[in-house]
């Protein structure tokens, strides 16, 4: 048996113009949401600390005695608030109070 190959002889053909083409109908643009944030990289910049002022003996002290002293201004407050209110009371309630028109203490005159 004989194969018989058989190679499809080349064809001759002119150079192919390509057809004309319709214009393309441009699509709209998708409109974009109304509110599109975009990805933004931060930026940090770290300054350096100033170096610090140097303390010295006098500023220490200065400090302490002014604490000490807002200590005790604080504290006198305090106090001439609460004994006012200890007198005002003390008063208000001897007047108050069902025998008011008597003397609470005994003159003893010794001399």
């Amino acid at each position: 048996m004989q194969q018989q190959q058989s190679q499809p002889a080349p064809q001759q053909s002119a150079p192919q113009q390509p057809a004309p083409q319709k214009p393309a109908q441009q699509q709209p643009a998708p409109q974009q949401p109304k509110f599109n944030p975009q990805q933004v990289t931060p930026v940090v910049q770290i300054q350096a600390p100033r170096p610090a002022d140097e303390v010295g003996v006098a500023d220490v002290l200065v400090g302490s005695f002014a604490l000490i002293g807002i200590i005790i201004a604080g504290a006198l407050i305090i106090g001439l608030v609460t004994g006012g209110i200890f007198i005002a009371i003390r008063r208000w309630r001897d007047k108050n109070s069902p025998d008011s028109g008597e003397p609470s203490a005994t003159r003893l005159n010794l001399s």
